[in-house]
């Protein structure tokens, strides 16, 4: 069931992105009692699709909320994604959650540059083209996130693991969606819920010595560490000068992130 904010139902791809909470969203609501509603929500056939934050607000403070009717211009995903963009700081994992939760939105475009052959040229036969087949499903995933990763600025790595956290346990999403839970966190308890944590076998004659660490989870934990870098740096690249304090705590991430794949690749060796 969608979800209703007021007068509005929302619409669908605008519940991608997080609402705001706690300071941030009491922040809001004291701007809008001081200098009103600056800015109309945006509708379309009567849905909500941009403006949550302010319409629940107004609610609070018991003000009728102002809006307009979207313009057309683009697509319906493409300007939700753009003024949350403008507007909004998000987390690199924060924003692959976003990202993931817009894959459904997407398959339709990934479903037609598989039909035209894709970038690549390549062929996909009729069989290939119905959707039971499983390896036109993972094509149709990959394509998704491919292009929601463009759209949003995320890592489409990131994206496909914030996709397979979102599917089997959204809770965790949604946690890391709002920056309560990190992305690597989140999956080591899906991988624990589901039983799948590898468990050190020791050889025969060799019970006494200690286990060696597997270089496969190593190198898992080296690659998190880059990816949070490099999304860091990606945030920072899209913040630029204008706010020095967000640059330099993104940089401290980055750091920070550097130090791990260092310390990793230190016991690797």
């Amino acid at each position: 069931m969608s979800e209703r904010i007021g007068e509005w139902e929302v619409h669908p791809a605008a519940e991608m992105f997080p609402l705001m909470s706690g300071k941030t969203f009491d922040e809001l609501v004291n701007d809008i009692k001081i200098h009103g509603q600056l800015e109309p929500v945006v509708v379309l056939d009567g849905k909500l699709i941009d403006g949550r934050n302010r319409a629940r607000a107004c609610m609070c403070l018991g003000l009728e909320c102002q809006s307009r009717e979207w313009d057309g211009r683009n697509s319906v995903v493409d300007f939700i994604i753009s003024e949350n963009k403008i507007r909004r700081h998000l987390s690199a994992q924060a924003l692959a959650v976003a990202s993931a939760k817009l894959l459904p939105h997407l398959e339709p475009a990934a479903k037609e540059r598989i039909k035209a052959g894709g970038k690549s040229g390549g062929k996909v036969t009729k069989q290939a083209r119905t959707q039971k087949d499983p390896a036109l499903k993972n094509d149709i995933s990959t394509r998704s996130s491919a292009i929601a990763a463009k759209k949003t600025g995320a890592s489409r790595t990131q994206v496909l693991r914030a996709a397979r956290l979102l599917k089997h346990r959204p809770d965790l999403a949604e946690m890391v969606g709002r920056d309560e839970l990190s992305l690597n966190e989140a999956l080591s308890r899906l991988k624990s819920d589901a039983g799948i944590e590898s468990v050190h076998v020791p050889s025969p004659g060799r019970a006494c010595r200690s286990p060696r660490r597997s270089p496969n989870v190593i190198s898992g934990n080296a690659l998190a560490a880059m990816e949070e870098a490099v999304g860091a740096l990606q945030e920072c690249c899209n913040v630029g000068l204008d706010e020095p304090r967000l640059v330099i705590d993104r940089l401290t991430k980055i750091r920070t992130s550097v130090s791990r794949i260092i310390n990793n690749l230190k016991e690797s060796g």
